[in-house]
């Protein structure tokens, strides 16, 4: 039942326009400054968390496991994560241990070896 909830959000997600119409992004504006005497390449966007290095202080919330699919989503996220040095949360809402088969899910997540943050 969970798995199959799971698994229509996943689709409900990829398939139909969900965006909802106002947020609080809505009511940010950005002034723009210029600073033509800085050189693009000495601006170091590097940062060290948790003893690892981020290329830039950005970190993807991957999405609940709990299925096949979920896997697989959570598997590229992790991959895109490593190849542009980001960081990556795995944080399930519901307990693992509700479904051994599940555990899969995450403990694919966790056996990949991260060179950034992953917890």
């Amino acid at each position: 039942m969970i798995e199959s909830r799971k698994d229509d959000h996943i689709r409900i997600a990829s398939e139909q326009n969900v965006e909802e119409g106002n947020n609080l992004f809505n009511e940010v504006h950005l002034i723009h400054i210029a600073l033509p005497e800085i050189d693009l390449d000495d601006v170091d966007t590097e940062i060290t968390i948790f003893n690892k290095k981020l290329s830039f202080p950005f970190i993807i919330g991957a999405m609940t496991g709990g299925t096949e699919t979920a896997e697989r989503i959570n598997a590229t996220l992790a991959r895109c994560a490593e190849e542009f040095g980001i960081g990556m949360y795995v944080a399930p809402r519901e307990s693992p241990l509700l479904s051994l088969r599940r555990l899969g899910a995450l403990g694919s997540l966790l056996r990949m070896p991260p060179q950034r943050p992953l917890r």
